[in-house]
Protein backbone atom coordinates (compact mmCIF):
# COMPACT_ATOMS: atom_id res chain seq x y z
CA UNK A 1 0.00 0.00 0.00
CA UNK A 2 1.34 3.42 -0.96
CA UNK A 3 2.08 6.02 1.68
CA UNK A 4 1.51 9.66 0.79
CA UNK A 5 1.37 13.18 2.20
CA UNK A 6 0.58 16.64 0.76
CA UNK A 7 2.68 19.59 1.93
CA UNK A 8 3.36 23.22 1.14
CA UNK A 9 7.05 23.42 0.29
CA UNK A 10 8.84 26.74 0.92
CA UNK A 11 12.51 27.29 0.11
CA UNK A 12 14.52 29.44 2.53
CA UNK A 13 15.95 32.77 1.31
CA UNK A 14 19.48 31.39 0.88
CA UNK A 15 18.13 28.59 -1.31
CA UNK A 16 16.07 31.01 -3.41
CA UNK A 17 19.23 33.11 -3.90
CA UNK A 18 21.16 30.00 -4.97
CA UNK A 19 18.40 29.13 -7.45
CA UNK A 20 18.53 32.66 -8.83
CA UNK A 21 22.30 32.52 -9.32
CA UNK A 22 21.91 29.26 -11.20
CA UNK A 23 18.97 30.47 -13.28
CA UNK A 24 16.55 27.96 -11.75
CA UNK A 25 12.99 29.25 -11.67
CA UNK A 26 10.81 28.45 -8.66
CA UNK A 27 9.29 25.13 -9.73
CA UNK A 28 5.88 25.60 -8.05
CA UNK A 29 3.89 28.28 -6.17
CA UNK A 30 4.74 28.21 -2.48
CA UNK A 31 1.07 28.12 -1.47
CA UNK A 32 0.42 25.05 -3.62
CA UNK A 33 -0.04 21.69 -1.93
CA UNK A 34 2.60 19.30 -3.22
CA UNK A 35 1.50 15.64 -3.10
CA UNK A 36 4.33 13.20 -2.36
CA UNK A 37 3.73 9.46 -2.60
CA UNK A 38 5.82 6.33 -2.20
CA UNK A 39 4.81 5.63 -5.81
CA UNK A 40 7.27 8.43 -6.70
CA UNK A 41 10.14 6.27 -5.39
CA UNK A 42 10.99 3.26 -7.50
CA UNK A 43 11.09 0.08 -5.43
CA UNK A 44 10.13 1.90 -2.20
CA UNK A 45 8.53 -0.18 0.52
CA UNK A 46 6.97 0.94 3.78
CA UNK A 47 6.30 4.41 5.13
CA UNK A 48 7.72 7.60 3.71
CA UNK A 49 10.41 9.13 5.89
CA UNK A 50 11.86 12.64 5.85
CA UNK A 51 14.72 11.57 3.60
CA UNK A 52 12.18 10.28 1.07
CA UNK A 53 10.56 13.74 1.04
CA UNK A 54 13.96 15.31 0.39
CA UNK A 55 14.65 12.92 -2.48
CA UNK A 56 11.27 13.65 -4.11
CA UNK A 57 11.81 17.41 -3.80
CA UNK A 58 15.26 17.10 -5.38
CA UNK A 59 13.87 15.09 -8.28
CA UNK A 60 11.03 17.52 -8.93
CA UNK A 61 13.25 20.59 -8.96
CA UNK A 62 15.71 18.85 -11.29
CA UNK A 63 12.93 17.73 -13.64
CA UNK A 64 11.35 21.19 -13.59
CA UNK A 65 14.65 22.80 -14.59
CA UNK A 66 15.10 20.33 -17.45
CA UNK A 67 11.62 21.27 -18.70
CA UNK A 68 12.39 24.98 -18.16
CA UNK A 69 15.40 24.67 -20.48
CA UNK A 70 13.57 22.32 -22.89
CA UNK A 71 16.14 19.64 -22.26
CA UNK A 72 19.12 21.86 -23.07
CA UNK A 73 20.50 21.88 -19.52
CA UNK A 74 20.28 19.91 -16.29
CA UNK A 75 20.77 20.61 -12.62
CA UNK A 76 21.91 18.73 -9.53
CA UNK A 77 19.97 19.64 -6.39
CA UNK A 78 20.68 18.44 -2.87
CA UNK A 79 18.36 19.02 0.09
CA UNK A 80 20.41 19.79 3.19
CA UNK A 81 17.65 20.17 5.78
CA UNK A 82 13.86 20.16 6.20
CA UNK A 83 12.05 21.98 9.01
CA UNK A 84 8.45 22.66 9.87
CA UNK A 85 7.89 26.24 8.80
CA UNK A 86 8.49 28.58 11.73
CA UNK A 87 10.47 25.95 13.66
CA UNK A 88 14.28 25.81 13.82
CA UNK A 89 14.41 22.08 14.60
CA UNK A 90 15.74 20.02 11.68
CA UNK A 91 13.57 16.97 11.05
CA UNK A 92 15.34 13.62 11.43
CA UNK A 93 15.88 11.94 8.05
CA UNK A 94 14.91 8.51 9.37
CA UNK A 95 11.62 9.46 11.06
CA UNK A 96 8.33 8.61 9.30
CA UNK A 97 6.96 11.74 7.64
CA UNK A 98 3.41 11.16 8.88
CA UNK A 99 4.61 11.10 12.49
CA UNK A 100 6.18 14.55 12.25
CA UNK A 101 3.94 16.20 9.66
CA UNK A 102 0.28 16.31 8.67
CA UNK A 103 -1.42 16.88 5.34
CA UNK A 104 -1.46 20.61 4.63
CA UNK A 105 1.58 21.44 6.77
CA UNK A 106 4.17 23.88 5.48
CA UNK A 107 7.84 22.94 5.47
CA UNK A 108 10.98 25.04 4.98
CA UNK A 109 13.58 23.44 2.74
CA UNK A 110 17.28 24.29 2.60
CA UNK A 111 19.23 23.03 -0.39
CA UNK A 112 22.04 23.83 -2.79
CA UNK A 113 22.08 23.51 -6.56
CA UNK A 114 24.43 23.58 -9.51
CA UNK A 115 23.47 23.55 -13.19
CA UNK A 116 25.59 21.69 -15.69
CA UNK A 117 26.04 24.81 -17.85
CA UNK A 118 27.23 26.98 -14.97
CA UNK A 119 29.63 24.32 -13.81
CA UNK A 120 31.12 24.16 -17.29
CA UNK A 121 31.39 27.95 -17.52
CA UNK A 122 33.00 28.16 -14.10
CA UNK A 123 30.67 30.83 -12.78
CA UNK A 124 27.18 31.26 -11.35
CA UNK A 125 24.40 33.14 -13.09
CA UNK A 126 23.83 36.78 -12.17
CA UNK A 127 26.06 39.83 -12.14
CA UNK A 128 26.43 40.14 -8.39
CA UNK A 129 26.29 36.51 -7.26
CA UNK A 130 29.10 35.12 -5.19
CA UNK A 131 29.67 32.45 -7.84
CA UNK A 132 30.52 34.97 -10.57
CA UNK A 133 34.12 34.88 -11.72
CA UNK A 134 35.06 31.70 -9.89
CA UNK A 135 37.21 29.33 -11.90
CA UNK A 136 36.22 25.65 -12.22
CA UNK A 137 38.64 24.50 -9.51
CA UNK A 138 37.14 26.97 -7.02
CA UNK A 139 33.68 25.67 -7.87
CA UNK A 140 34.87 22.09 -7.39
CA UNK A 141 36.18 22.99 -3.93
CA UNK A 142 32.84 24.61 -3.10
CA UNK A 143 30.91 21.54 -4.27
CA UNK A 144 33.20 19.14 -2.37
CA UNK A 145 32.49 20.99 0.87
CA UNK A 146 28.78 20.29 0.36
CA UNK A 147 29.17 16.58 -0.38
CA UNK A 148 28.28 14.12 2.38
CA UNK A 149 31.50 12.11 2.11
CA UNK A 150 35.21 12.73 1.61
CA UNK A 151 38.21 10.79 0.38
CA UNK A 152 38.77 7.41 2.11
CA UNK A 153 35.31 7.36 3.73
CA UNK A 154 33.74 3.89 3.77
CA UNK A 155 30.48 3.59 1.81
CA UNK A 156 28.14 1.11 0.13
CA UNK A 157 27.05 1.66 -3.49
CA UNK A 158 23.85 0.55 -5.18
CA UNK A 159 24.86 -1.63 -8.15
CA UNK A 160 21.37 -2.89 -8.97
CA UNK A 161 20.95 -6.50 -7.89
CA UNK A 162 23.27 -6.00 -4.92
CA UNK A 163 25.26 -3.31 -3.11
CA UNK A 164 29.06 -3.19 -3.08
CA UNK A 165 31.17 -1.68 -0.31
CA UNK A 166 34.45 0.19 -0.62
CA UNK A 167 36.17 3.50 0.03
CA UNK A 168 35.98 6.82 -1.80
CA UNK A 169 38.92 7.61 -4.06
CA UNK A 170 37.52 10.65 -5.89
CA UNK A 171 35.04 13.46 -5.17
CA UNK A 172 33.31 15.92 -7.52
CA UNK A 173 34.90 14.27 -10.55
CA UNK A 174 34.32 15.94 -13.97
CA UNK A 175 32.89 13.42 -16.42
CA UNK A 176 31.72 14.01 -20.02
CA UNK A 177 30.54 17.54 -19.36
CA UNK A 178 28.90 16.62 -16.07
CA UNK A 179 30.00 15.91 -12.54
CA UNK A 180 30.20 12.64 -10.62
CA UNK A 181 29.88 13.06 -6.84
CA UNK A 182 32.20 10.12 -6.12
CA UNK A 183 34.51 7.44 -7.41
CA UNK A 184 34.64 4.36 -5.16
CA UNK A 185 37.22 1.58 -5.01
CA UNK A 186 35.24 -1.54 -4.17
CA UNK A 187 36.40 -4.27 -1.81
CA UNK A 188 37.33 -7.57 -3.51
CA UNK A 189 34.91 -10.48 -3.16
CA UNK A 190 35.39 -14.17 -4.01
CA UNK A 191 34.91 -14.24 -7.78
CA UNK A 192 34.56 -10.46 -8.01
CA UNK A 193 37.84 -8.51 -7.99
CA UNK A 194 38.18 -4.96 -6.71
CA UNK A 195 37.38 -2.19 -9.17
CA UNK A 196 36.67 1.53 -9.37
CA UNK A 197 33.03 2.48 -9.93
CA UNK A 198 31.32 5.85 -10.42
CA UNK A 199 28.51 7.09 -8.18
CA UNK A 200 25.99 9.22 -10.11
CA UNK A 201 24.20 10.83 -7.16
CA UNK A 202 24.97 12.06 -3.66
CA UNK A 203 21.97 10.42 -2.00
CA UNK A 204 21.17 7.23 -0.14
CA UNK A 205 19.58 5.68 -3.23
CA UNK A 206 23.05 5.59 -4.80
CA UNK A 207 25.55 5.61 -1.94
CA UNK A 208 25.23 5.22 1.83
CA UNK A 209 27.72 5.52 4.67
CA UNK A 210 29.05 2.36 6.31
CA UNK A 211 27.57 2.28 9.83
CA UNK A 212 25.70 -0.24 11.97
CA UNK A 213 22.38 -1.14 10.36
CA UNK A 214 19.12 -2.60 11.70
CA UNK A 215 17.10 -5.49 10.30
CA UNK A 216 15.28 -3.21 7.83
CA UNK A 217 18.66 -2.70 6.12
CA UNK A 218 19.54 -6.40 6.07
CA UNK A 219 20.62 -6.16 2.41
CA UNK A 220 23.24 -3.60 3.44
CA UNK A 221 24.40 -5.69 6.39
CA UNK A 222 24.95 -8.65 4.08
CA UNK A 223 26.71 -6.49 1.50
CA UNK A 224 29.21 -4.98 3.92
CA UNK A 225 29.91 -7.85 6.31
CA UNK A 226 33.27 -9.61 5.77
CA UNK A 227 33.21 -13.23 4.69
CA UNK A 228 35.12 -15.60 6.96
CA UNK A 229 35.12 -19.26 7.88
CA UNK A 230 34.40 -20.36 11.45
CA UNK A 231 38.02 -21.36 11.98
CA UNK A 232 39.29 -17.91 10.97
CA UNK A 233 36.94 -15.76 13.03
CA UNK A 234 38.97 -13.28 15.10
CA UNK A 235 38.67 -13.00 18.84
CA UNK A 236 36.08 -10.34 19.61
CA UNK A 237 36.86 -7.39 21.88
CA UNK A 238 33.47 -7.47 23.62
CA UNK A 239 31.38 -10.16 25.29
CA UNK A 240 27.70 -10.76 25.97
CA UNK A 241 26.34 -8.08 28.28
CA UNK A 242 29.16 -5.59 27.68
CA UNK A 243 28.09 -1.95 27.49
CA UNK A 244 29.18 -0.38 24.22
CA UNK A 245 28.52 2.49 21.84
CA UNK A 246 27.99 1.87 18.14
CA UNK A 247 27.97 4.23 15.20
CA UNK A 248 24.71 4.78 13.35
CA UNK A 249 23.58 7.30 10.75
CA UNK A 250 25.07 10.80 11.09
CA UNK A 251 23.13 13.34 13.15
CA UNK A 252 20.56 15.13 10.99
CA UNK A 253 21.04 18.38 12.93
CA UNK A 254 24.73 18.96 12.17
CA UNK A 255 25.72 16.16 9.79
CA UNK A 256 28.37 14.80 12.17
CA UNK A 257 28.86 11.26 13.44
CA UNK A 258 26.38 9.82 15.92
CA UNK A 259 27.11 7.06 18.44
CA UNK A 260 24.40 5.40 20.54
CA UNK A 261 24.60 3.37 23.74
CA UNK A 262 23.79 -0.31 23.77
CA UNK A 263 24.55 -3.77 25.11
CA UNK A 264 26.03 -6.76 23.32
CA UNK A 265 23.13 -9.19 22.90
CA UNK A 266 24.81 -11.79 20.66
CA UNK A 267 28.24 -12.74 19.35
CA UNK A 268 28.45 -13.98 15.77
CA UNK A 269 24.66 -13.91 15.20
CA UNK A 270 23.47 -15.70 12.07
CA UNK A 271 21.91 -13.55 9.35
CA UNK A 272 18.42 -14.53 8.16
CA UNK A 273 17.23 -14.89 4.58
CA UNK A 274 18.85 -15.96 1.35
CA UNK A 275 22.61 -15.92 1.08
CA UNK A 276 22.81 -16.01 -2.71
CA UNK A 277 23.67 -12.98 -4.84
CA UNK A 278 24.11 -12.33 -8.56
CA UNK A 279 25.64 -9.35 -10.34
CA UNK A 280 26.31 -8.99 -14.06
CA UNK A 281 26.54 -12.73 -14.62
CA UNK A 282 28.67 -13.36 -11.52
CA UNK A 283 27.29 -14.98 -8.40
CA UNK A 284 28.30 -15.82 -4.87
CA UNK A 285 27.20 -16.09 -1.25
CA UNK A 286 26.70 -13.42 1.36
CA UNK A 287 28.27 -13.91 4.81
CA UNK A 288 26.41 -16.20 7.19
CA UNK A 289 27.22 -14.25 10.38
CA UNK A 290 28.35 -10.85 11.64
CA UNK A 291 30.33 -9.87 14.71
CA UNK A 292 27.58 -8.59 17.02
CA UNK A 293 23.94 -7.88 17.60
CA UNK A 294 23.54 -4.80 19.82
CA UNK A 295 20.44 -3.96 21.85
CA UNK A 296 20.15 -0.17 21.90
CA UNK A 297 19.45 1.61 25.18
CA UNK A 298 16.84 3.84 23.53
CA UNK A 299 15.07 0.85 21.99
CA UNK A 300 15.52 -1.42 19.01
CA UNK A 301 18.70 -3.19 17.95
CA UNK A 302 21.33 -3.15 15.22
CA UNK A 303 23.84 -5.50 13.68
CA UNK A 304 27.50 -4.56 14.02
CA UNK A 305 28.99 -6.33 11.03
CA UNK A 306 32.65 -5.93 12.02
CA UNK A 307 34.55 -5.59 15.30
CA UNK A 308 36.22 -2.32 14.32
CA UNK A 309 36.79 0.97 16.13
CA UNK A 310 34.90 2.90 13.41
CA UNK A 311 31.73 0.93 14.27
CA UNK A 312 31.84 -0.15 17.92
CA UNK A 313 33.64 1.02 21.05
CA UNK A 314 33.39 0.57 24.78
CA UNK A 315 30.72 2.72 26.44
CA UNK A 316 32.06 6.18 27.26
CA UNK A 317 34.58 6.10 24.43
CA UNK A 318 32.57 7.79 21.71
CA UNK A 319 34.72 10.46 19.98
CA UNK A 320 34.99 13.77 21.79
CA UNK A 321 35.78 15.52 18.50
CA UNK A 322 33.01 14.41 16.14
CA UNK A 323 33.61 14.26 12.39
CA UNK A 324 31.46 13.86 9.28
CA UNK A 325 33.40 10.98 7.77
CA UNK A 326 35.33 8.00 9.06
CA UNK A 327 36.13 8.03 12.79
CA UNK A 328 39.79 8.38 13.73
CA UNK A 329 41.57 5.49 15.42
CA UNK A 330 43.94 7.68 17.44
CA UNK A 331 42.40 10.42 19.55
CA UNK A 332 43.66 12.89 22.14
CA UNK A 333 40.97 12.98 24.84
CA UNK A 334 40.47 15.49 27.64
CA UNK A 335 40.30 14.02 31.15
CA UNK A 336 38.17 15.21 34.05
CA UNK A 337 41.25 16.50 35.89
CA UNK A 338 42.15 18.75 32.93
CA UNK A 339 44.88 16.48 31.60
CA UNK A 340 44.94 14.69 28.27
CA UNK A 341 45.55 11.15 27.13
CA UNK A 342 46.19 9.61 23.75
CA UNK A 343 43.87 6.70 22.99
CA UNK A 344 44.11 3.92 20.41
CA UNK A 345 40.44 3.05 19.93
CA UNK A 346 41.14 -0.32 18.33
CA UNK A 347 43.48 -1.70 21.00
CA UNK A 348 42.08 0.53 23.82
CA UNK A 349 45.61 1.41 24.90
CA UNK A 350 46.09 4.81 26.49
CA UNK A 351 49.08 6.94 27.41
CA UNK A 352 49.50 10.44 28.83
CA UNK A 353 49.58 13.11 26.16
CA UNK A 354 52.20 15.85 26.15
CA UNK A 355 51.65 19.01 24.13
CA UNK A 356 54.76 18.39 22.02
CA UNK A 357 53.54 14.90 21.04
CA UNK A 358 52.30 14.45 17.49
CA UNK A 359 48.62 13.74 16.99
CA UNK A 360 48.92 11.27 14.17
CA UNK A 361 45.75 9.44 13.22
CA UNK A 362 45.29 6.03 11.73
CA UNK A 363 42.35 4.27 10.17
Amino acid sequence: MADSISLRVHFIDETLAAFDRQGIELPWPEDELLPISSYDLEGHQGLLNIEDLAFCIEQRVERAYTLQTRGQDSAKVRVLAIRKRGDQQILDWEQPANQLLQNGDSISVECNAMTRSNFQKGKGKGTKGKGKGKNPEDILKMIRKKLRFDLNDRVLCNCGSRWLCGHIVGTAVPNEGGLLPYLVKTDPLPGLPSGTISVPGDDDECCIQEVCFNLEKLHLVKAVAPIMASATRPKLRFRLGDSVVCRVRNDAADGLERWVDGTVNAEWPELPGSRQWELNGMCGEYPAVVAYQINLTLGGWVYCHKDHHTLIRRKGWAPQQRVKGISARMEVRKLEDGGKEKVDHQTERCKPFLEDDSEDTDE
